[in-house]
Formats: structure tokens, sequence, C-alpha cells
């Protein structure tokens, strides 16, 4: 078998792209170091090995899952904590890559970057995984250390998301993050079908098993899904169960491509019923946003120098903020009354 197969078929949270993108990236690194926050069972940390075999990879986690089929644990440096107790012992360490896949929160990636961004140098490659509407903070995240310029020579492979560091631009401010889940939301909005009922009608149509809505995927994914959008999983069904074709059916699977197919060829479910979960993004935007937001105010215990910059994007917000704060049950007053419990929790 030809050694690219061992990198396609390994036991990752990873698409094609990804692990090619991943593994190209670690053959390039040399006898150079990468660390990587996020070891889990140690997927992606054996694509990276099985790429290069004179690299050091550092791989951190919290929790101990690494599963000795999938990674062979002497094979990298495994660090059982957490990235800022790494970043403390390890202070001399010069990485040559840095790949954040830890915590999908918002407050969890940003401390991330900043107690581990100092281990690659000026214009080094980092990465994010994850970076998609599905996982907000990390896309809010992502999306807004664009927009600032704190990475640049951008490149998407998947939910991977590769740049080179800019160490001299500061954290994105409230503004920009603020800006960033307005235009999010609002683009998700704009790429919700029309012909689709709005994601809290749908949601609620789905809970109250109303037989007009359904979601299709009894799998990893769907659970997910249900967790995420507050949706009863117990009440997600398989394809070979979609009998009405009058109603609408939203498909939280990776395999959307052959399920869809599938309900059109085998079911008579037309096309116009049939969704993915990503039309339900505008909702799980704003499920989110309150965390997002709060977990931004968290952030600013940390720096005081923010926390004035805070109160006045929230003071004199623009337009689409406004709206988005609306659209998300929020109020700019809320988080002003909050914030000095938040600063002091």
């Amino acid at each position: 078998m030809h050694p690219i197969y061992n990198i396609l078929n390994a036991n990752a949270l990873l698409n094609s792209s990804e692990r090619t993108a991943l593994a190209s990236i670690a053959a390039q690194t040399g006898s150079g170091t990468i660390v990587e926050l996020g070891t889990n069972i140690g997927g992606s940390a054996s694509i990276m090995r099985k790429a290069n075999q004179h690299c050091t990879i550092h791989t951190i986690d919290i929790k101990d899952l690494i599963d000795p089929k999938v990674l062979d644990r002497d094979s990298v440096s495994f660090f059982h904590g957490w990235p800022s107790e790494f970043a403390e012992q390890h202070s001399e360490l010069k990485a040559d890559f840095l790949f954040i896949d830890g915590y999908h929160s918002l407050l969890a990636v940003v401390r991330d970057f900043l107690q581990l961004k100092y281990l690659i140098p000026d214009g080094g490659l980092i990465a994010f995984h994850d970076v998609t509407p599905f996982w907000f903070g990390v896309f809010a995240f992502g999306k807004s250390l664009i927009a600032n310029g704190n990475i640049s020579q951008i490149y998407r492979f998947g939910s991977l998301l590769i740049g080179s560091i800019n160490h001299n631009v500061p954290l994105p401010s409230a503004k920009t993050f603020l800006e960033t889940m307005s235009q999010l939301k609002h683009r998700a909005e704009l790429e919700t079908s029309v012909n689709m009922r709005t994601p809290n009608a749908a949601i609620e149509l789905v809970n109250n098993n109303s037989g007009d809505v359904y979601c299709i995927g009894k799998g990893k994914m769907g659970r997910i899904t249900a967790d995420a959008m507050g949706l009863n999983f117990d009440l997600f069904i398989d394809s070979e169960d979609a009998s009405n074709p009058d109603a609408q059916y939203f498909i939280c699977s990776t395999y959307f491509n052959d399920i869809a197919t599938f309900l059109r060829s085998e079911k008579g479910i037309p096309d116009h019923n049939i969704f993915s979960w990503q039309h339900l993004i505008p909702k799980l935007i704003s499920i989110h946003a309150f965390e997002a937001i709060n977990a931004l105010c968290a952030h600013y215990r940390y720096d005081p120098s923010y926390l004035n910059d805070f109160h006045q994007a929230l003071k004199h917000p623009s337009r689409n903020v406004q709206q988005f704060l609306e659209s998300s049950s929020l109020s700019a007053n809320i988080f002003l009354q909050n914030i000095p419990t938040l600063i002091s929790e």
C-alpha cells in the first residue's frame, strides 16, 4: 500500500483535504518542531508523524485519550495539561508550526491563541481547525484575526484555516469581534433558502414532532447538531423513515450528498424540501451570541485596557451590530450592566 493511504485512512476527525494539508506542512517542517493543541486519540498527530519521521511533535491535551492503535505515544512528546502550563514550561521553545484544535468556545480559543502564539516566530505558520459556523467561537475568532491583520497569507482546506502570524498587531478590538459576528449572521441568513421556514420555526416544529419538519441523522453529527441547537435527538430519524414528500428534511450528517440522493430517488422527496444542517446556522449563531460576547467580557479581565473598548463598542454600536444584538434577543445594555460582574468573577 502506498504511504499516502496511511494518511488518508488515518483515524482522525479530518476530511481528506485537511489531512493532505497537515501532512504537507509536516513534511515541509524537516527536522523542525510542531506544537499541536488538542491531541484527542492522536489522529492528527499520527498524520503529521507519518508525513515526517524527523520532526519533533509536541501535542497537548488536558485529557489523556491517546489510542495506541492510532498513535504511538513514544513517537511524540505528549503534554498532559493546560496550554498555559505547556507555554510556561517550554518558554524557550521555538516551533515552526502551531496547530490549535482545542476547546471550541470563543473564550477558549482566544486563551489558547494568547498562551501559545509566541512559540512561533513572527511570520510563522499557524492553523485553526473547525473554522466553520457550526463552531461559532472558532469561526468568529478566525474571521476576526483575518480582518484585523493578525494572520495573513490565508489558505483554507475544508475547515482548516492556515496563515502566517503577525506579532506586531494587537488582538482584535471588541468592535471588530462584534462586527465580524454580525456579518457572519447576516451572511448566513442570506444563504438560507427562501423556500425554507425560518430556523426558529423549523426547530420548534422538530421539537414538537409536528410531522412537517424532520432532522435526519442518528450518528455523531446528528447528536452534535441536536446538542448545539437545542433539538430533541430522540426525534431524529433515519433516511429510510422519510415518507412525507411535503415535509421538510434537514440532513444532519457528513454524508449529505448520499442521503440527499437517496431521498430524491428512493423516497420521492423534492429538492426544495431537502436541506443541510447548515441552513440552521442563523439560529445557531443567535444561540451562541450570548456565550460569545460573555466570553469577550471574561477575557477583558486579563487585559483591562480592553474594558473601555468594549464599553464604547456597545454604547455606540454600528447599525449592523445593533441589528445583530436585537435579532439575537440581546441588548447592549445587558452587557453594559453585567460587565462589572463578569470582570470580577
